[in-house]
């Protein structure tokens, strides 16, 4: 790839083999990711890398992305001299370029035979990058737990208390990216998990971790799993609190990761009890899994469980909570709203609390399901099979 750059599709390609779905079908795996996409330009010597944006491919709109390279950002660093998103537009003048439309280029990859195609452009560019180092900190504590052999084993809480910082190029007063929902309900909501595990008398451990720089890929989740401060072997599991239920209570709760491991087993037994329904993520194709903390947890073998929002409120809201959520998300109006009730958030951080409570008390340790595209990791972390 030397002296190439790559243009990639958002997320995975919908091809089959033998008919069945050669990756997660409507799901997006982790190699959906356009994080994914920019690893691999690097592995592979490329001299940059292209992501294709739609709304549909990559669960939201380019708003998000926005002017991300024109203001100060913390991001993780790829050796590459060119990363770029483009929209929908200059994808379309692109593809027909290259004899086809948008469509035809999700159609081409669709084929189990496709192979890369010289697009027939060339890309001449001049950036200007002003690089800064700073140091940012992980805040952590633990609970110890009161097993003499199961205490070295940890239960790890995670989230994160970065946001968007501001932007002084905004229009009107409010310039502060102030990440109410995302994720400061979060770090408050874990810190609450901690006082109710004081309490109790865990045999595991359980470390309770404030992460740094998700917003910028991962960064302090990243760091924490790289760098433990205890051996990897011993941290058992992982539960992500990012952006939980504010708009009351529901019938139904979420956790995204459900289906992938024996944490989604325990908390679906622990939500049926409380007479609810248990599901998973509410838009696999978003791939939700792939774009919190807990991914740094599942790329090197521990299972992990990321708590997410019901949808089917017990009191008619008088409001699309979808809709809201998508107008607030990473803007500067994610504050505290009228809108919020917090029932929500107790009710379902106490599911969460009562499944990590029995992982921390149960025999043996939480593993993925059998074939998971983590399952590898889990055995050469653990030495099990």
């Amino acid at each position: 790839m030397t002296g190439k750059v790559l243009l990639f599709l958002n997320n995975d390609p919908q091809v089959e083999d033998g008919g069945e779905a050669l990756f997660g079908g409507d799901a997006r795996t982790y190699y959906g990711r356009w994080t994914y996409k920019f690893e691999q330009a690097q592995k592979h010597g490329a001299a940059g890398a292209i992501v294709i944006h739609t709304t549909e491919s990559a669960s939201y709109q380019f708003s998000v992305i926005g002017n991300t390279g024109s203001r100060q950002i913390w991001q993780r660093t790829y050796r590459l001299p060119f990363l770029a998103w483009i929209d929908s537009t200059l994808s379309e003048s692109i593809a027909s370029g290259m004899g086809t439309d948008l469509t035809g280029l999700f159609e081409m990859a669709s084929q189990r035979d496709f192979r890369p195609l010289d697009t027939g452009f060339r890309l001449t560019t001049s950036i200007e990058t002003a690089i800064e180092r700073v140091e940012a900190h992980n805040v952590a504590g633990v609970v110890r737990g009161t097993d003499p052999e199961l205490a070295n084993e940890y239960i790890v809480f995670t989230a994160h208390h970065d946001h968007l910082g501001m932007n002084p190029e905004l229009p009107g007063d409010d310039k502060v990216y102030n990440g109410a929902l995302d994720n400061s309900l979060g770090v408050a909501s874990i810190i609450a998990a901690a006082d109710a595990f004081a309490a109790t008398n865990p045999r595991r451990s359980v470390m309770f971790v404030s992460v740094t720089a998700e917003e910028g890929g991962l960064l302090g989740s990243g760091a924490f799993v790289d760098n433990p401060p205890v051996a990897r072997s011993q941290i058992v599991a992982n539960f992500n609190v990012d952006s939980p239920q504010v708009f009351g209570l529901t019938t139904d709760v979420a956790a995204i990761g459900i289906e992938m491991n024996t944490l989604g087993e325990m908390f679906r037994a622990v939500a049926e009890e409380n007479d609810l329904v248990a599901k998973g993520d509410p838009n696999p194709n978003a791939g939700s899994f792939y774009r919190s903390d807990q991914v740094s947890f599942a790329k090197v073998g521990i299972p992990a469980l990321y708590l997410q929002r019901g949808t089917d409120y017990v009191e008619q809201l008088g409001f699309d909570a979808a809709a809201f959520q998508q107008q607030h998300y990473h803007q500067v109006t994610d504050h505290i709203h009228s809108e919020w009730d917090l029932r929500g958030t107790e009710r379902d951080m106490r599911l969460l609390f009562e499944t990590a409570l029995r992982v921390a008390n149960a025999d043996d340790m939480p593993r993925w399901v059998p074939g998971h595209e983590f399952e590898e990791e889990w055995k050469e972390l653990y030495g099990r099979d």
